[in-house]
């Protein structure tokens, strides 16, 4: 884990995502069991592990697509589960495999995301700026993905 300084999270307060005890089973399966975390603003967090060891189950829970079995996740101190709506106003979720249209550059892909989440046109130049400052996208933005 490493950390970088925080870009645009004014008013950032304690830690951005939280796991206690998640749990998830498929059938027989376990694939997820009592895991506990804390990722603090800027800090960068990475799993790793072999196939089928939980790591997409996991970031499914934590982004609120999947509930656990047991378990709490919370995303900038919102529970994913009861309080989805704003949880999800501060993440971006983009799981491996997502559906795009063909052909189409980061710079497009950032506007159709606005879009879908109905972000203000009057916000949408700052909002914008922001996230590619944050995820350091600058000379990316008319690469296709």
């Amino acid at each position: 884990m490493r950390e970088r300084p925080v870009r645009g999270a004014q008013g950032a307060i304690g830690n951005m995502i939280e796991a206690e005890s998640l749990q998830r089973s498929f059938g027989a399966r376990r694939a997820v069991r009592g895991l506990s975390l804390s990722v603090r603003p800027g800090q960068i967090l990475g799993l790793l592990g072999p196939n089928g060891a939980g790591k997409t189950t996991t970031l499914r829970m934590l982004a609120g697509v999947l509930a656990p079995d047991a378990g709490v996740a919370r995303i900038g101190g919102h529970d994913v589960q009861r309080q989805a709506l704003a949880a999800r106003r501060v993440l971006g979720y983009l799981p491996e495999g997502a559906p795009l249209y063909a052909e189409m550059s980061v710079h497009a892909l950032l506007m159709f995301v606005a879009r879908v989440r109905g972000l203000r046109r009057a916000h949408l130049a700052q909002r914008y700026e922001s996230v590619v400052q944050a995820l350091e996208l600058e000379n990316l933005l008319a690469q296709t993905i």
